[in-house]
């Protein structure tokens, strides 16, 4: 099993649009993780 087949079944289980929102929002969630890592380590540093 790949994660494609993954995606599939979540699709099929979770619905394609719903599926997009969470796509979406783990990408912002993302995005913020690396930034606020990026704040610390500036901190750590000074």
């Amino acid at each position: 099993m790949n994660k494609y087949d993954v995606l599939e079944i979540t699709g099929k289980c979770v619905g394609s649009n719903d599926l997009y929102e969470l796509h979406k929002t783990l990408k912002v969630m993302r995005e913020k993780a690396l930034k606020y890592e990026e704040q610390s380590k500036q901190v750590q540093a000074e």
